[in-house]
């Protein structure tokens, strides 16, 4: 196991806050796909939220997506008293242990893979996050994205996408309005390889910010994060529906989740 340490904390400490979070989420197949391989669950009284988004033939690919899901999922479930009682400025042990819950997702992917020969090469992006305290981490595989969209409307885009599109662009090599024929080569996925990059950012939390997870289903469809934040900030409670029922209407050509959560 591998995780890349990504802060994006404030250099300043962020005074200690209680935090209460909602959570709404919603998905749809799309108008081309036969099956939604998309997978979220989130539970709001933990502050744990899990979106992934599958790949494979023969529904191998939402095979992939429910065993990361649930795994991370039940694994930050129950690892979070242990992960509150860590030091919160001891940012590299939480990371481990939130990238090792990852990691153990991915084993269980190539093991099934490895009992049912047909799924072979089955994977997953993945997006999950904690809060623990005032701050939230969030490890990251693949190229479903996470927004952060803040309630002085200052939004950002978290993730970096690892898909060869992303990686061309970043090297210079190819300028971006160039780079779609790539964009769904991934670099990195769940459940591929038995080893596995695992970025873990960590991001102070304020009251009144909303974190929109969303799989490329969506993101391709909004060029800009503060587009999508327009649409969470005037459509409370249902942004998620509102972000999925759009992309749609402007393709549809894959499944599109999205997972919200906002902090108050």
């Amino acid at each position: 196991m591998k995780f890349n340490q990504l802060s994006s904390a404030l250099k300043q400490k962020a005074p200690v806050q209680t935090l209460s979070v909602t959570m709404r989420a919603h998905s749809d197949r799309g108008l081309i796909r036969k099956v939604n391989e998309d997978k979220f669950i989130t539970i709001e009284s933990s502050g744990i939220a899990v979106l992934a988004d599958g790949m494979g033939g023969q529904a191998a690919g939402a095979l992939a997506s429910q065993i990361a899901a649930e795994t991370v999922a039940q694994g930050l479930q129950i690892a979070r008293p242990s992960l509150l009682n860590t030091d919160p400025d001891n940012y590299e042990a939480l990371a481990e242990s939130i990238a090792g819950i990852v990691s153990a997702a991915n084993m269980r992917i190539l093991q099934r893979a490895d009992e049912e020969p047909e799924k072979e090469g089955m994977g997953t992006t993945l997006d999950a996050f904690i809060l623990l305290g005032s701050q939230g981490y969030i490890a990251h595989v693949g190229d479903s994205r996470v927004y952060r969209i803040s309630g002085s409307g200052a939004d950002n885009l978290i993730t970096r996408d690892h898909s060869l599109a992303a990686a061309l662009v970043a090297s210079g090599e190819i300028a971006r309005d160039l780079a779609e024929p790539y964009r769904n080569v991934l670099l990195r996925s769940v459940g591929t390889s038995p080893e596995l990059d695992i970025d873990v950012h960590r991001i102070d939390i304020r009251s009144g910010d909303s974190l929109v997870f969303c799989t490329d289903g969506v993101w391709q469809y909004f060029k800009e994060p503060d587009e999508i934040g327009e649409i969470v900030r005037t459509n409370t409670g249902s942004a998620a529906k509102k972000l999925v029922e759009e992309a749609i209407r402007r393709g549809g050509q894959d499944n599109a989740t999205v997972v919200i959560t906002s902090f108050f």
